[in-house]
């Protein structure tokens, strides 16, 4: 059947034959009736309740999608998670399989920042209102000062929905932009109640599982937008002071309790019965080493993070660095956002390198250019690297071993992906590399750079020398 019955405004199959899918499903949604139609194998039904039921030809189940405030954020993903009503697990149904009308249905939907971008050439700080739709994960950008229009709405697949959160770095056409506010109430209602930031972290005891614990932190749909370990002094919390922690900020929607869900019951023995796939039944030992800690509540979240990352610039506690015997490892911001942070912690843990000490960092294009300057003029692909390289965050690592610089740019072979693959398919690239820029992890090529390299990129000295990375380990 093309029509169903039931509900005002229903479209008939006369006006289903003659205005065609899209025309009838607006008139549908106007009159605040329902509009059931057969669109390339599949029935969709429209109601003014803002719910869509596929029934899918193949299987003949049912499945319910809400057109909530929820599916703008699944809208730039190529695809769309429904809910099947006999309890099935969620289910996607790829962009090219939505009914037409669906896919143009928030087109106009946009969300608007206030977004600062420092001009070095000028010394000065620009202010721009940025506009990102979501629909087809197009950009816009207004010059605030001078009431024009920087940058016509241009599709940019680089940045995605997940990226916009206030006091994110997120790059546009090279520009990396400080997300500082909201630009519209419509934007601070949908994303600003949505979002939010809690504290994980990982005690003494699981240091050695941060990969694994990183990597179920991704797969539960957090984003870690800050990351550092540190050593803690006795005057913090006493149980957690026999060894280096690694401190995360962590972000999504309900985090606090999603967070406190994941970690699973203080006591380790009692998570084992109640919640054996949490991070405390798998990793922890009792109810004092049980592998990690979070807020009980957004105050207590508010507080903790304060401590481990002060909002006022400072230091917060002393890292882990020893700049002894020692190499660089960075994790490229395509493998951050792709999340595979976790999986690249537990490569190298497996491989018998000791991680040292590791942070979250953003460099701007600048401290990028001065870092790879070796490589200018050398490598034909240096301008790609540079703009990799400030794309997003990355993670900074001291790596440490017995002739570490050697034995670890070994591991992580060759800076071609696809050679790697061929002539040494165990190394990192080879495993995790896309192409010779996303190649997964810069390393220290020269033995005499290994104590540079980190040393250069200590947060917590004094400013930064030649090699001016900040916000490093």
């Amino acid at each position: 059947m093309d029509v169903c019955e039931n509900g005002r405004g229903l479209v008939t199959p006369s006006q289903w034959r003659r205005r065609g899918f899209e025309e009838a499903l607006d008139k549908g949604l106007e009159e605040g009736g329902a509009c059931v139609a057969r669109v390339t194998g599949s029935l969709v039904v429209l109601s003014s309740c803002l719910k869509i039921t596929i029934s899918c030809a193949e299987t003949h189940k049912l499945c319910t999608i809400n057109l909530s405030d929820s599916l703008l954020s699944r809208l730039s993903d190529n695809s769309l998670s429904c809910s099947p009503k006999d309890g099935e697990r969620d289910k996607k149904i790829p962009r090219a399989h939505w009914p037409v009308s669906l896919a143009k249905l928030n087109q106009s939907e946009r969300f608007a920042f206030l977004a600062e971008w420092y001009d070095p050439n000028a010394s000065l700080l620009r202010r721009y209102e940025l506009l990102f739709y979501p629909a087809d994960g197009s950009v816009e950008m207004h010059d605030v000062k001078n009431r024009r229009t920087f940058l016509k709405r241009t599709k940019y697949e680089d940045l995605r929905l997940e990226d916009l959160f206030i006091g994110n770095k997120v790059n546009v056409f090279s520009r990396q932009l400080v997300l500082v506010d909201y630009g519209d109430q419509y934007t601070a209602r949908q994303l600003g109640s949505r979002k939010e930031k809690t504290l994980a972290l990982i005690k003494p005891d699981a240091v050695s599982k941060a990969g694994e614990i990183i990597d179920m932190i991704n797969k539960s749909g957090f984003t870690i937008t800050k990351l550092r370990m540190m050593t803690l002094s006795s005057e913090l919390i006493q149980f957690i002071t026999s060894g280096p922690v690694i401190a995360m900020e962590i972000l999504r929607d309900d985090a606090i309790c999603e967070w406190k869900r994941l970690l699973g019951p203080a006591n380790s023995g009692l998570a084992r019965t109640d919640a054996p796939g949490s991070i405390r039944a798998l990793f922890g030992t009792d109810g004092i080493r049980n592998a990690a800690h979070g807020p009980d509540s957004f105050a207590s979240a508010a507080r903790e993070m304060e401590l481990f990352f002060p909002s006022s610039g400072g230091c917060g506690p002393a890292n882990t660095a020893k700049f002894t015997n020692c190499t660089c490892c960075i994790v490229k911001p395509h493998a951050i956002s792709e999340g595979l942070l976790g999986k690249i912690l537990i490569a190298i843990r497996d491989a018998c390198f000791e991680i040292s000490a590791m942070q979250m960092f953003n460099m701007d294009r600048v401290n990028v250019e001065e870092f790879y300057e070796v490589y200018k003029g050398v490598v034909p692909e240096y301008n790609d690297m540079v703009t990799e390289m400030c794309s997003g965050s990355c993670v900074a690592m001291e790596i440490q071993q017995n002739n570490p610089t050697k034995t670890f740019r070994e591991f992580c072979g060759p800076s071609d992906p696809e050679i790697a693959r061929h002539l040494r398919p165990e190394t990192l690239r080879a495993i995790f590399g896309k192409t010779k820029m996303q190649n997964a992890v810069h390393c220290t090529d020269l033995p005499e750079d290994g104590l540079l390299e980190p040393n250069t990129s200590d947060a917590s000295s004094t400013p930064l020398s030649s090699t001016a990375v900040s916000l490093v380990i």
